[in-house]
């Protein structure tokens, strides 16, 4: 089997498997009991879509499909950096609020140890 048909066979299988899932979860067949973010669902889905036509290009050893093949990598390596800035950006916020919420509480024992002295 040359490196065409095996990378074909595992876009088929990893664009079909994205495809049903996430159909499942859009279309509301499936609750998951963790947070989804719509957005990256469609993506993917379409993304799915996406690998099929690739895939068949590769099987066919069409010169347009590792253009394609190529075009998905690209894409999601931007989605991946996207969620990576995400998840950095959250992180930065939940530590800004615990530095928040500390400060917060020492200001309130600054305060109650001044009324103390001053009664």
């Amino acid at each position: 089997m040359n490196r065409h048909r095996a990378a074909a066979l595992l876009a088929l299988v990893i664009g079909l498997l994205t495809i049903v899932e996430g159909s499942i979860v859009l279309l509301g067949l499936e609750t998951n009991p963790y947070p989804v973010l719509p957005w990256l669902l469609r993506y993917n889905v379409a993304m799915g879509v996406v690998s099929l036509a690739a895939s068949h290009g590769l099987w066919r050893e069409r010169k347009w499909a590792e253009t394609l093949s190529a075009i998905v990598l690209v894409c999601h390596g931007a989605v991946f950096l996207t969620l990576a800035g995400m998840s950095a950006r959250k992180d930065r916020g939940d530590e800004q609020h615990r530095s928040d919420a500390v400060q917060d509480r020492d200001m309130g024992r600054v305060q109650l140890m001044i009324r103390r002295k001053a009664a």
